[in-house]
């Protein structure tokens, strides 16, 4: 080896060992500790730990505010529910004596009748086995508003005439047919007839429908009635007379009791 190599090795030894860089381990800063590599872990172990609960604690926050939207539509949804239980443990009522039950239809409100005209001696009869059910889209309570003036006399015959437009987006067909098809139950003939005008000597049944300032019906000779209707209000006018009637035949069921009678 020359000497010149052999000083020049001896000269990086002392500067070395001079300024201390043979103490730093490799990949090391100078004033760096060996404790601070383990202070590095913990710190990132401790962040991790702070995104763990701060996850957690987001996921609580989501499932409170999901338990509570749950509830708000429980209770709206249930709202109906509730009313249909209403409903079904109040699914019958007596009106004036009439017995009614709610059902799912569309003319929810239906009663019977165990009475009906013989059609060979003219007398009602009492037939429990068979009754004949009738529906009605207007609770009976509710149309106590309508103004009924009068009583119901059945007779073998009946006119029913009307004057203007009824027609009433199809209500006022379906409120005829109605009534028309209570009273052929009962053995009634119904007929339409222009010409006709109430008779005084109660020979038949006179009624007539038109429109008025008032839905109401009013009782205007023996047998004669005129149903007047305010605002298309012709099932309301027209199920009031079919419940009038059927109060009137519950009357004569309490008195018969099963005995042929006649009005």
């Amino acid at each position: 080896m020359k000497k010149g190599d052999e000083f020049k090795k001896k000269e990086e030894s002392l500067s070395k060992k001079d300024y201390g860089l043979s103490s730093f381990p490799k990949g090391k800063k100078r004033g760096q500790s060996e404790g601070e590599p383990k202070k590095e872990a913990q710190e990132e172990i401790s962040q991790n730990q702070i995104d763990r609960q701060n996850n957690i604690l987001k996921g609580f926050i989501w499932i409170l505010i999901i338990v509570f939207v749950a509830f708000i539509i429980g209770v709206i949804g249930g709202l109906p529910l509730a009313s249909w239980l209403g409903l079904s443990q109040n699914s019958s009522f007596e009106y004036q004596g009439v017995h009614f039950d709610i059902v799912n239809e569309i003319a929810p409100y239906r009663t019977n009748l165990a009475i009906y005209k013989n059609s060979i001696t003219g007398a009602f009869v009492m037939d429990s086995e068979q009754p004949v059910y009738f529906y009605i889209r207007n609770d009976p309570r509710k149309l106590d508003e309508i103004e009924f003036n009068g009583r119901i006399f059945v007779l073998e015959n009946m006119v029913m005439n009307s004057t203007g437009d009824l027609k009433c987006e199809g209500k006022g067909i379906i409120g005829t047919a109605n009534l028309a098809q209570l009273y052929r139950t009962l053995g009634v003939n119904v007929v339409r007839d222009e010409k006709a005008v109430c008779d005084e000597e109660g020979r038949f049944m006179f009624v007539q429908l038109e429109e008025g300032n008032e839905t109401r019906i009013d009782q205007t000779g023996s047998a004669c009635y005129t149903l007047t209707i305010k605002d298309c209000e012709i099932l309301e006018v027209t199920e009031k007379f079919m419940i009038e009637t059927f109060i009137e035949l519950q009357k004569i069921k309490e008195k018969t009791k099963g005995v042929r009678t006649s009005f």
